[in-house]
C-alpha cells in the first residue's frame, strides 16, 4: 500500500506539481523572560490530492488546517475567523516559510491499508487505492 501512495507523489512530481509546505504549530512561549510570538515551522512537504496528503516517504496523511503564509500587515476583519486565519499566515512567515506558501496544519499520518475516502454524505466508502487512481486521472489526464 505505501508503494501505491509512493507511486502517486512521484507521477506528482514528475508532473511538474510542486509539494506543498507539512507545518507545526509552536504556540506562545517565554524563555529566560523574553517572549516569543506564535509561529508555524516547516515540517516537510507532501503533495496533496484531493482528501490525502501523499508524503515522500511513500505514507498518506490526513489533511487538517490549510492556511496560506503571508507578511504581517494591518487588516480590517469581519470575521474572527479570518483574522485568526491572517495570524496563522504570518506565523509561517515567522517560522520561516515563505509568503504564498499553502502550508498543512494538523495533518496526521494514517494507515492506507484501514482507510477508506467518502466522496459526500450519501456516497459509499471507497478503499485508498481507487481513491488515488481515480483523483491522478482527474489530475493528469
Amino acid at each position: 500500500m505505501i508503494s501505491a501512495v509512493a507511486q502517486a507523489a512521484s507521477r506528482l512530481e514528475s508532473a511538474g506539481i510542486a509539494p506543498e509546505t507539512l507545518g507545526t504549530y509552536q504556540p506562545e512561549a517565554r524563555r529566560f523572560g523574553i517572549g516569543r510570538r506564535e509561529r508555524i515551522t516547516p515540517a516537510g512537504e507532501a503533495w496533496r490530492l484531493g482528501a490525502l496528503l501523499l508524503l515522500p516517504s511513500g505514507r498518506a496523511a490526513g489533511i487538517g488546517e490549510v492556511i496560506v503564509a503571508q507578511e504581517e500587515r494591518r487588516r480590517g476583519f469581519t470575521a474572527e475567523s479570518a483574522r485568526r486565519r491572517a495570524e496563522l499566515g504570518e506565523a509561517a512567515v515567522r517560522g520561516g516559510i515563505a509568503p504564498g506558501r499553502t502550508v498543512h496544519l494538523g495533518w496526521r499520518v494514517i494507515d492506507p491499508a484501514h482507510a477508506v475516502v467518502t466522496w459526500s454524505a450519501g456516497a459509499p466508502p471507497i478503499p485508498i487505492l481507487d481513491y488515488l487512481r481515480e483523483r491522478l486521472e482527474t489530475v493528469l489526464g
